[in-house]
C-alpha cells in the first residue's frame, strides 16, 4: 500500500507514471508519516518522552523504513509546520522557532528564521563526533622528513 501511494505521488509530481515509479523514480518522493508526540523507545532502546518532541515522524526511503530521518525530510516537515493550511500546521503546536522531530534514532531539532512572517531559512541542529585522527604533512614537514632519509 505504501508504494501504491508513493507511486501515485510520483505521477502527481510529474516524475513518471505511477506504473513506472518503482523503477524510474524509486527514491522520490519519499513517503512520510507524522503523528502527535507520544512516548516511544528509539532504535537504541532510549525512552523518548512525548514532551521532548513536537511530533513523531517516520520516513520511507527506497521502499524501506529510514533508520533515522533524512535531512530533507526534517526541513520539509518543518516548512510544512510553518505554512498555513497544511496538515502539519494543524498537527504541530509551534511555541518557538525550534521544531523537535521524534524519529526512530532519536530527536532532531530544526530552527526556522522568519522575515515578515515568511520562512527565510531552516537550519538543522546537528551533533558531531570525532571520526578520524591523524597527521597531515605540510610542505615544511615533508621536506624535513625527506631530507632526513
Amino acid at each position: 500500500m505504501n508504494e501504491y501511494i508513493r507511486s501515485a505521488a510520483a505521477e502527481l509530481c510529474g516524475f513518471c507514471s505511477k506504473e513506472e515509479a518503482t523503477v524510474k523514480s524509486p527514491a522520490v518522493p519519499k513517503l512520510t508519516l507524522v503523528a502527535t508526540p507520544e512516548v516511544y523507545s528509539d532504535v537504541n532502546g532510549i525512552r523518548r518522552e512525548a514532551d521532548t518532541m513536537d511530533c513523531r515522524i517516520r520516513m520511507m526511503s527506497m521502499q524501506k523504513p529510514h533508520q533515522a530521518l533524512a535531512i530533507t525530510g526534517a526541513i520539509c516537515t518543518t516548512a510544512g509546520a510553518f505554512l498555513q493550511d497544511t496538515i502539519l500546521n494543524d498537527l504541530i503546536r509551534i511555541d518557538s522557532n525550534v521544531v523537535r522531530l521524534g524519529h526512530p534514532s532519536g530527536i532532531i531539532e530544526t530552527k526556522v528564521d522568519l522575515i515578515a512572517g515568511h520562512i527565510s531559512n531552516i537550519k538543522v541542529v546537528r551533533t558531531a563526533r570525532l571520526i578520524l585522527e591523524g597527521y597531515a604533512h605540510t610542505k615544511g614537514s615533508y621536506q624535513h622528513a625527506v631530507s632526513a632519509v
